[in-house]
């Protein structure tokens, strides 16, 4: 984090990175101030306006395109050979075990998987390249203009985490 321009003025432009940006307004939506001054929360919802643009254009920019049908097709095919060649429970249902499917026969199945992966080569490719360009994207560095509000006002409960979050436009 680098202040662009200091003073004791309320606002500030700070430069942080864009995956900072959700870790902070994911801090502001879990904090709960019912007790708190009511310039706390002021600050709290400027500041939630600040990054909300921010965070627009990370979940948009973080959509797979609809021009990628040929990936799509390939996690759907990807999915269907999962269900085949898991276990079965009594009712003909795959297992399912912490969010991954019980497979029957591991080296038939990746046999069958990478074959499915040189079918889909150049679609997998393609997605690839774009969650590549989105890790770049999500680590660039942005200027924010946060509002600044003084650390006696802010409520007693503020975990730690929290405040380690939200420091960013708290000031002494």
């Amino acid at each position: 984090m680098q202040v662009i321009n200091g003073g004791n003025n309320k606002n500030n432009k700070v430069k942080i990175t864009r995956s900072k940006a959700i870790e902070i307004y994911q801090t502001i939506q879990t904090i709960r101030y019912e007790k708190a001054n009511p310039k706390f929360p002021y600050a709290l919802s400027k500041n939630k306006g600040k990054l909300q643009p921010i965070i627009n254009e990370i979940r948009e920019k973080g959509r797979p395109p609809i021009e990628n049908d040929d990936y799509k097709k390939f996690d759907d095919e990807r999915l269907e050979l999962c269900k085949e060649m898991s276990e079965k429970d009594k009712d003909g249902n795959p297992v399912v075990d912490k969010g991954e499917y019980k497979v029957k026969d591991i080296e038939d199945f990746n046999k069958k998987i990478e074959a499915l992966k040189k079918k889909h080569k150049s679609a997998i490719e393609k997605e690839d390249d774009r969650k590549k360009e989105y890790d770049k994207f999500i680590e660039e560095e942005i200027e924010v203009e946060f509002h600044k509000i003084n650390l006696d006002l802010c409520p007693e409960n503020l975990s730690v985490d929290q405040m380690d979050k939200i420091s960013i436009f708290i000031q002494e």
